[in-house]
């Protein structure tokens, strides 16, 4: 199914709702669940990279349902790209 999709710059106000689905999408893989859960900084969006305008959200009706960081300013390398689990394959990512 796929749906209608609004990306902005994300906010500091954002960043709850970011870390949420950042640490559902990267804790699906069982290979790697321990290696994160020992390392729970690898979890959570960097408040810098949001303050310098390096990460986009996804949003359907107002909600945040993605995101993607970028590791430059001009955005042409993708560091990260997390879709909360309850939205995988509806044309997010």
């Amino acid at each position: 199914m796929r749906v209608d999709v609004s990306v902005r710059r994300a906010s500091g106000a954002d960043l709850t709702e970011m870390n949420r689905i950042k640490r559902a999408a990267s804790l699906i893989a069982e290979e790697h669940r321990m290696s994160l859960l020992a390392h729970p900084e690898h979890l959570d969006v960097p408040p810098e990279d949001v303050r310098v305008g390096a990460v986009l959200v996804a949003e359907i009706d107002g909600g945040i349902v993605g995101l993607i960081s970028m590791g430059d300013d001009d955005g042409r390398e993708i560091t990260g790209l997390f879709v909360d689990p309850g939205r995988w394959r509806c044309g997010i990512g």
